[in-house]
C-alpha cells in the first residue's frame, strides 16, 4: 500500500492541453474477454462476476458450464463484430483491451480490430485469471505470453495493459516497462492522465473508472440496471467534464463489453456518440492516442519511456 500513495497517488498533475486545444477527449472503450470456463473456485469467483448464472454446484453431473461459456461466446461472435460496426459508421478509434486467447478462439476478429486501425490493449490471457494470485515469474510469463500472441496473430505487440478485473499487483508497473509498454490503465483516481515512474521509466497512466462511479455495462447490466442508465451517466459526467474542461482538459470514458453487445445494449452507446458530437471542442481518441499525444509533447524533461521503441509512427 505504501508503493500505491508514495508512486501512484502522489503522481504530479500534468500541465497541459489536447489536440486543437478540445475541452474533452472521449474514449469508447471496448474490452474483447475471454473466460477459461475452469471449474475451480478462483476462476468461479471471477466468471461468476461477469455472467448472469451462478457457478455450478458441486454436485454437478457435468463439469463444463455450458451455460455461461455460451453467453460469454457472444462477445466473439456477435458483439465484436457489431461495435466494430458501430465505431466504423461513426468514424471512431477505440482500444480494445483483449485477453490473450481470443487470437486462438476469434483470430478474424482480433485481425479485424487491427485493420480497422483501433487499439489492441493486452488484458492477461484469461478473464477469470488474476494476477493477484500469482507469482512475480507467473505474471511476467502471462504478460509474455499476451505479447506475443498478439504480435504472432497481427504483426503488432500490445503497448498498453490493463489488467483483469483492474487488479495489478506491486510487480505489475516493473514488469511493464520491462517488457516494452507505454501505458498502463488499472488505475481509477484520477479524471486525467499522469505520469508516473518505475523501475527509473516513466509509464503514461490512463484511468479507466469501474463500478458505481464509471460509464460501464458490466456494473449497470450485471446489477440488473437498464442499458439506458449508462446513456444518462455518460451525459451528465459529459456535461460537467466539458465545463471544467475550459480551465482543464478532461477525458471520459464509455466502457462496452463484447459479450454484453446485444442490440438493445449497444443502441445506448450510439446515443452517446451523437450527444457528444453536438459539442465542439471535444476530441475523440483512444489510449494510444492519448499516450502518443502525451508522451511526444509532455514527457518530463530527461525522462526515459518505452514510447519511441515501442509505437509506431
Amino acid at each position: 500500500m505504501a508503493w500505491f500513495y508514495d508512486k501512484i497517488s502522489r503522481a504530479e498533475p500534468i500541465s497541459f492541453k489536447w489536440p486543437d486545444n478540445a475541452r474533452l477527449a472521449v474514449c469508447f472503450h471496448s474490452p474483447f474477454e475471454a473466460w477459461s470456463e475452469r471449474q475451480d473456485p478462483a476462476s468461479n469467483l471471477y466468471r461468476s462476476m461477469q455472467a448472469d448464472m451462478p457457478p455450478l454446484p458441486p454436485n454437478a453431473t457435468t463439469k463444463n458450464d455450458y451455460t455461461t461459456a455460451s453467453e460469454h461466446d457472444y462477445g466473439g461472435r456477435v458483439g465484436v463484430w457489431r461495435v466494430l460496426e458501430m465505431l466504423k459508421k461513426y468514424d471512431l478509434p477505440s482500444t480494445f483491451p483483449t485477453s490473450g486467447v481470443t487470437t486462438e478462439r476469434y483470430p478474424e476478429a482480433v485481425k479485424e480490430i487491427v485493420r480497422q486501425g483501433h487499439e489492441l490493449c493486452a488484458h492477461n490471457w484469461e478473464q477469470d485469471e488474476r494476477a493477484i494470485l500469482m507469482t512475480r515469474d507467473e505474471e511476467d510469463k502471462m504478460i509474455v505470453r499476451c505479447q506475443d500472441a498478439f504480435e504472432k496473430l497481427t504483426g503488432q505487440r500490445p503497448v498498453g495493459w490493463i489488467s483483469a478485473g483492474g487488479g495489478h499487483t506491486d510487480h505489475t508497473p516493473s514488469l511493464l516497462v520491462k517488457n516494452g509498454f507505454v501505458w498502463h490503465g488499472d488505475v481509477m483516481n484520477d479524471d486525467t492522465p499522469y505520469f508516473y515512474e518505475a523501475d527509473g521509466k516513466t509509464l503514461i497512466a490512463i484511468p479507466v473508472k469501474r463500478g458505481r462511479t464509471g460509464i460501464n455495462d458490466v456494473h449497470i447490466i450485471r446489477g440488473g440496471g437498464n442499458a439506458r442508465e449508462l446513456l444518462q451517466r455518460f451525459m451528465d459526467e459529459f456535461d460537467l467534464l466539458y465545463e471544467e474542461g475550459a480551465k482543464r482538459p478532461r477525458m471520459i470514458t464509455a466502457v462496452m463489453h463484447m459479450e454484453l453487445q446485444s442490440a438493445q445494449n449497444n443502441k445506448p452507446y450510439e446515443e452517446m456518440v451523437k450527444y457528444a458530437k453536438r459539442s465542439k471542442d471535444v476530441w475523440f481518441t483512444n489510449r494510444i492516442g492519448i499516450a502518443k499525444w502525451l508522451g511526444e509533447n509532455y514527457l518530463p524533461k530527461g525522462a526515459q519511456s518505452n514510447l519511441k521503441v515501442a509505437v509506431p509512427a
